[in-house]
């Protein structure tokens, strides 16, 4: 479900998740994304760099919701960039995560092929 570059550790998954019966939609999802995320950062360690809503994109055809963060872990700061779809009777979240500002810049615009070649089937 993941793909890295060994050079700058950038990280790209793809994971599917089958919501609970608390999970209604994409942002509730990501909700529950954020409550999780709270016990793995350092105090203070979560930034949230987008809209707290998300930014409507598209993924594989369907309307779907992108998440911009920071998050800090053991006082290391990584990047994220967190597309979330419901599909069907699922959720799918990619997730690209780099060590710093500088990688994901670099590595962003391949993310962004990866995000227009996705299809669901």
């Amino acid at each position: 479900f993941a793909a890295y570059c060994g050079q700058d550790m950038a990280s790209v998954s793809i994971v599917p998740y089958m919501p609970d019966g608390d999970i209604a939609n994409v942002q509730a999802f990501f909700a529950k994304t954020e409550k999780e995320i709270g016990t793995i950062v350092d105090e203070n360690g979560y930034e949230l760099i987008e809209a707290e809503s998300g930014v409507e994109c598209d993924f594989g055809g369907r309307k779907a919701l992108a998440y911009r963060y920071r998050l800090t872990i053991n006082g290391r700061t990584y990047e994220y960039y967190q597309v979330i779809v419901a599909y069907k009777t699922m959720f799918y979240s990619l997730t690209f995560t780099a060590p710093n500002q500088t990688v994901y810049n670099e590595h962003f615009p391949e993310v962004q092929k990866i995000i227009d070649a996705f299809e669901f089937r």
